[in-house]
């Protein structure tokens, strides 16, 4: 207990109430730009910060927050089901692709530009899946968006050498673009596309438009 000066008495603070005093960890993302409390702008006072909900997260250049997501509008990994790892790996790193798998271990990552590629079993990963794998197409087609036409000609090129199938040259599609189509070892197909309707950033991710 403390005493006042008229000889009163009042109970110490809790520790819960001496925490919410005092900011801790990194600002809020949405108001960085200068330290928490200064007059640089997008600082704002500890006592003003919103909390981020537990149903909020990050988007966008400005780290601005979108709330009520049930999913996150991301792909972090993209795995494709291979009969021969090691073939399919050699056909990749023939595309240019680097993994740090060792020559040993049953699943090969590729980091793509924020999203991972992953090669494995096919049976494996059908049963992983909880699917039936009926074999042949899946019907998913991946895609490659490159800045020029002349890169989408340079793509096709290199995949024919490494030993694609070129499921269609390189030409002008219906949609404005140019795109190609190969197709890897296992059948999966990939269109390289420029679309001068979208825009690649510095390092190739896709901005829509709007």
């Amino acid at each position: 207990m403390l005493s006042t000066t008229d000889g009163a008495t009042v109970p110490p603070e809790s520790s819960s109430q001496a925490a919410s005093r005092t900011p801790i960890g990194p600002p809020h993302p949405a108001h960085r730009g200068g330290e928490l409390g200064s007059d640089s702008p997008g600082s704002v006072p500890p006592s003003t910060a919103p909390p981020i909900a537990r149903n909020s997260y990050l988007i966008g250049i400005d780290g601005a927050v979108r709330h009520d997501a049930g999913v996150r509008p991301r792909i972090t990994v993209i795995t494709l089901g291979v009969a021969d790892l090691r073939r399919s790996r050699a056909f990749y790193e023939a595309l240019g692709w680097r993994s740090g798998a060792r020559p040993d271990d049953d699943v090969v990552f590729f980091e793509s530009g924020g999203t991972v590629l992953g090669l494995w079993d096919r049976k494996r990963l059908a049963h992983d899946s909880t699917v039936v794998d009926g074999g042949g197409w899946g019907g998913v087609t991946l895609a490659c968006n490159v800045a020029s036409e002349a890169a989408v000609d340079e793509a096709i090129d290199v995949a024919r050498a490494a030993g694609a199938a070129i499921g269609r040259e390189p030409a002008r599609a219906f949609w404005g673009g140019y795109s190609g189509v190969f197709i890897d070892p296992d059948g999966h197909p990939w269109e390289v596309a420029h679309n001068p309707h979208w825009t690649l950033t510095a390092e190739g991710a896709v901005v829509l438009p709007g």
